[in-house]
């Protein structure tokens, strides 16, 4: 391959992200080429086809940045991480449509399109609510994985969040045992029975 083929790759990737991007932002019918392109990508991959066109742009630039010296380096962990994580994200937007008709919201470029439906068909018999919990599980883990984080670094974070969260407790106990007791109003009867004793003296 000559060397210029991975800049020649890389600039096609990153104008098809722009495209595809500029297509999401345009919906009048009058262009058709990006009407239907916009249409494609809605039905796929629903509101998430703007992440799509985004990632598009974003290999474009990795497979750039070795001509400036940079070498990123991303590995399979992190690749299933990104699979993972798009594809609990679809899910979700399908989810929080709400929709009895899935499919249909689908075909319209709703929610999370045909993959966001296909994966809420897996666990369509478990409930909204357990749904919502497996892909919300699935969407924060890849997340955690890519972000590069252990899972002694979340220990860590978490006791740090336990400890200042027993600190300002115990704060606030210490507040209300030192608050000052506000003299209640006089007491008019005892204050009658003064005065009268005072004019019979």
């Amino acid at each position: 391959m000559p060397p210029w083929a991975d800049e020649l790759g890389a600039l096609l990737l990153i104008v098809l992200g722009v495209v595809m991007f500029t297509a999401l932002l345009n919906n009048a019918s009058e262009a058709g080429l990006a009407y239907n392109l916009s249409h494609v990508l809605r039905q796929i991959f629903g509101y998430a086809a703007y992440l799509v066109s985004l990632a598009v742009v974003g290999m474009g630039v990795i497979l750039l940045l070795p001509k400036f010296g940079i070498r990123p380096r991303i590995g399979w962990t992190k690749i299933i991480a990104i699979e993972t994580a798009f594809g609990a994200l679809t899910a979700l937007l399908h989810l929080f449509a709400n929709d009895p008709e899935g499919r249909a919201l689908a075909r319209e470029g709703g929610g999370g399109g045909y993959l966001g439906w296909a994966l809420t068909l897996i666990t369509s018999s478990l409930g909204l609510s357990l749904s919502l919990l497996i892909f919300g599980t699935l969407f924060i883990g890849g997340l955690i994985v890519l972000s590069g984080l252990r899972t002694r670094h979340l220990m860590m974070s978490f006791m740090w969040l336990r400890g200042r969260l027993q600190h300002s407790i115990n704060h606030l106990d210490a507040m209300s045992f030192e608050a000052p007791v506000e003299p209640g109003p006089p007491n008019i009867s005892t204050l009658h029975t003064s005065d009268f004793e005072a004019h019979t003296v």
